[in-house]
């Protein structure tokens, strides 16, 4: 469901708030906070039920429902952000400024508010529920949480693969080109990667190329001197420029003149959806999908499992619906064998994922739909970051702790960081993000999110207010909702930002 991250942030929220020590509250305010906490719980079991019905499930996607609901949250999230301002304790000084601190009738007058408004947003979202008295919110708690016992910094995800070959996927999940960097670098002495927008500027391109080749001079001004900076960088060697998601033909007329013969030797790479668009000069190959052999292969390096095991487990018989639904396409084969990687290895666990797929859009659909609710607003956070740009992890490990999606465990025996590792660990196990680079201990060092996987899930976080993007060129691209995170990108070139103002489904022709 659409609203299900948000409502179960704000459960986190008042929990927290609930058993906060530090935050003095009276007992009618505590009692408060806990039939909000409640109603909540009961949002989160009607989600869940309305995944097995089907009539439930179609009126709570829909539009006006989850803006009612969606409203509701976003407000009440105020309301508990400004009782914690208002309640932080003010008798220390601040920037050098004494602070006096707060006084009983404040304080006072605060916790009647806070009060009044938590009954008021029950007021207003009561009638969202059905059938509330069938509801039982004993089970709306996420299982198999990691622990401390079971954490072994990057244990599930380093071993040795910090060599293993990186993979860049077409839009549209249709292809897929491998390269092992080490051996790339060795033959090449100059390498770039750069993406093409629809509404691409030749110059932002050119300093794209150029910032990637040489850092120092990208740090200059670049006017005019652009179009021979870059000949003469690649005149030095030989050199490997790869152009991604060329869209229009004009580009290699605008574009074309930069790249000099060279004795040396050097390669340009340009990947496109249509077949109009390719290098004019150059050869074309078509990138085919895959057969049922090599998707096969895939899926099991994916699932890490031997055909021998899945003999033994009797789930074998699911190979032929598996290699239908994927139709070749890679990007499919990769998050299906990591949604079922999450299974349990019995028929009842396999056959409820498979029955449900038919095409790669229902795959990406169940890869977030199967994620723990702790899972879900870390995951969605992602799609803040510019589409293709690497994602430096301890950045976003640091962002997520900040933002309070991650919570400590109880025992107090594991530091949020800690968690947040684990988190993004069983991220990458899903297969739903990927790690583009390695350190040189085998631990991951930056990440991003699959090209289609960006553009959906980016769309979806922001149709719900999670987040917006700042930007002149896609300021008519507004929330209808309170918006709570908004994020603009500087010093970032315009060949790299594709933010996406289309529906989910023309992402797949």
């Amino acid at each position: 469901m659409d609203a299900e991250v948000v409502v179960y942030l704000l459960s986190q929220k008042l929990q927290n708030l609930f058993h906060d020590e530090a935050i003095a509250m009276t007992p009618k305010v505590k009692d408060q906070v806990q039939r909000t906490t409640h109603h909540l719980n009961l949002f989160r079991q009607l989600m869940k039920k309305g995944e097995k019905k089907q009539a439930l499930a179609v009126e709570m996607n829909s539009s006006q429902w989850t803006t009612r609901l969606l409203r509701a949250l976003y407000s009440m999230d105020d309301a508990i952000d400004t009782f914690l301002v208002r309640k932080a304790p003010l008798s220390q000084r601040q920037n050098g400024l004494m602070i006096m601190p707060q006084q009983p009738f404040t304080s006072l007058f605060n916790q009647v508010l806070f009060n009044k408004q938590m009954k008021e947003f029950i007021s207003k979202t009561r009638d969202l529920l059905k059938d509330k008295q069938q509801l039982d919110i004993e089970n709306v708690a996420d299982s198999n949480i990691p622990g401390p016992s079971q954490h072994q910094r990057w244990g599930r995800i380093s071993g040795g693969r910090a060599r293993e070959p990186t993979s860049c996927c077409f839009d549209g999940g249709g292809g897929r080109i491998r390269q092992n960097s080490l051996d790339i670098k060795r033959h090449f002495s100059s390498c770039a990667w750069v993406h093409v927008t629809k509404d691409f500027k030749v110059r932002d391109v050119l300093v794209d190329m150029i910032s990637q080749l040489d850092e120092k001079i990208a740090k200059e001004p670049l006017e005019d001197e652009v179009k021979w900076r870059l000949p003469k960088l690649l005149g030095q060697g030989r050199y490997l420029i790869v152009v991604d998601h060329v869209a229009t033909p004009e580009f290699w007329e605008a574009i074309k003149e930069v790249f000099p013969p060279s004795s040396h030797g050097g390669v340009v790479i340009a990947t496109t959806r249509k077949a109009d668009v390719a290098v004019p000069a150059g050869s074309t190959l078509q990138v085919r999908q895959l057969n049922d052999e090599e998707s096969w292969a895939l899926f099991l390096k994916k699932l890490e499992l031997t055909e021998d095991r899945l003999h033994n487990s009797q789930l074998i018989k699911f190979k032929e619906q598996i290699l239908k639904s994927c139709a070749g396409l890679p990007l499919a084969v990769v998050l299906m064998g990591g949604l079922l990687s999450a299974k349990e290895l019995t028929d009842s666990e396999w056959s409820r994922v498979i029955e449900n797929v038919n095409a790669i859009e229902d795959i990406l659909a169940l890869s977030y739909h199967e994620l723990p609710s702790y899972l879900k607003p870390c995951f969605l956070y992602m799609g803040l970051f510019p589409k293709a740009v690497e994602i430096p992890i301890r950045r976003l490990i640091h962002l997520w702790v900040a933002e309070g999606f991650v919570t400590s465990l109880s025992d107090g025996d594991m530091v949020e960081e800690d968690l947040a590792e684990m988190y993004f660990e069983e991220l990458v196990c899903r297969k739903i993000i990927e790690v583009v680079r390695w350190r040189l201990d085998g631990s991951p060092k930056t990440c991003r999110l699959p090209s289609i996987v960006h553009d959906v899930f980016s769309l979806k976080a922001r149709d719900i207010g999670f987040f917006q993007i700042h930007s002149k060129s896609f300021s008519a691209n507004k929330s209808h909702l309170p918006v709570r995170r908004l994020a603009t990108y500087s010093n970032i070139p315009c060949s790299k930002l594709h933010i996406s103002q289309k529906s989910p489904a023309d992402f797949f022709p």
